[in-house]
């Protein structure tokens, strides 16, 4: 995205004024790297904890005087903003956040780090590998294959945001004062104390939020922040497609069986199939041949190599199979 466009579409999200096309175009951003979250995290920590001032009545006047200042001033300006954009160094948005600490918190020689809240932590599961993280306030988290997770060391704020591509399950530390939110592919998960399970794959059309226990509030941020609440033993399905969102009874071996060990197939097609196989095995699966209409697939597999599932499914699919390495040749 283009520097002005760029600086257009962030200081309308931080007016509350994005429409569709905007919070996609940010979304992107945020998704080409990591030094565009950390820009964007530093932001919203300046935005929330430094901006409490009564006057801000009218934001989008404030947010436009002080563009119009950072447009106007040198780095002579004073020590504040000069050690600001020498930590920064990340464009003209970024000293826009620092105006906002300077003005919103009345000081001109002292200022918080900026430093101190954007490392940011990664964390990225290859195909075939799933892990078992501990976060900073305690919580734990089941990375699955193929997925990876991003957050602020140390949690540094008033929220526990966690940036999720790809599968996980959360146990969530209760803290009352700040919420554990996931985001994930324009999907946010907030919760307080609780267990639930994410599955947002970038591949895949659905995002599908499946309760344990406890409370979760899900908010469609790329449809009018529509938000709902999720009661244990319920799970929500978010259609990528037209962001339709709908609730169902949930099917807890199917949701977080993986963390258990558990290849769980409920009615699944041969390409869902496929992409599960190949994301728990790390391998690549090439397909010769006509697909069957009716293929389906409905079973468990734990402990399983892919050899053996491969051996069980020819018993009941009519299809042989080669595996070269890495790479699986399936034939009809």
């Amino acid at each position: 995205m283009e520097e002005k466009r760029l600086n257009k579409v962030l200081r309308k999200y931080f007016s509350d004024k994005l429409d569709q096309e905007e919070e996609e175009l940010l979304r992107r951003w945020l998704d080409e790297g990591e030094h565009n979250l950390r820009v964007f995290e530093t932001l919203k920590v300046v935005w929330k904890e430094k901006s409490q001032e009564p006057e801000l009545v009218n934001v989008e006047e404030r947010i436009n005087d002080i563009w119009a200042k950072a447009l106007d001033q040198s780095v002579n300006a004073g020590s504040v903003l000069r050690k600001l954009v020498e930590i920064a160094a990340v464009g003209l948005f970024f000293i826009v956040a620092s105006w906002l600490l300077w003005n919103s918190a009345n000081k001109s020689d002292t200022v918080e780090p900026l430093n101190q809240v954007t490392e940011l932590i990664s964390k990225h599961n290859s195909p075939g590998q799933k892990t078992k993280l501990y976060l900073p306030d305690g919580s734990v988290v089941y990375l699955n294959s193929e997925s990876s997770l991003k957050f602020l060391k140390g949690f540094n704020g008033m929220e526990r945001r966690i940036y999720l591509d790809g599968e996980a399950y959360f146990v969530v530390a209760k803290d009352s004062s700040r919420p554990f939110v996931v985001q994930s592919r324009g999907v946010e998960t907030i919760a307080l104390g609780t267990e639930f399970n994410v599955n947002a794959y970038e591949e895949n059309e659905k995002i599908k939020v499946s309760l344990i226990e406890g409370k979760v509030q899900v908010n469609n941020l790329l449809s009018n922040d529509d938000s709902r609440d999720l009661l244990p033993g319920k799970e929500l399905i978010i259609d990528g497609r037209n962001n339709e969102m709908i609730e169902k009874t949930i099917d807890v071996e199917s949701a977080t069986g993986w963390k258990e060990g558990k290849l769980v197939f409920k009615n699944a097609s041969y390409k869902d199939m496929v992409i599960a196989l190949e994301r728990w095995y790390g391998v690549e699966i090439n397909t010769f041949g006509k697909i069957p209409n009716d293929w389906h697939l409905t079973s468990t597999y734990k402990g399983q190599t892919l050899e053996n599932i491969l051996i069980d499914l020819t018993y009941s699919k009519s299809f042989t199979y080669e595996i070269e390495k890495n790479t699986i040749k399936i034939k009809f």
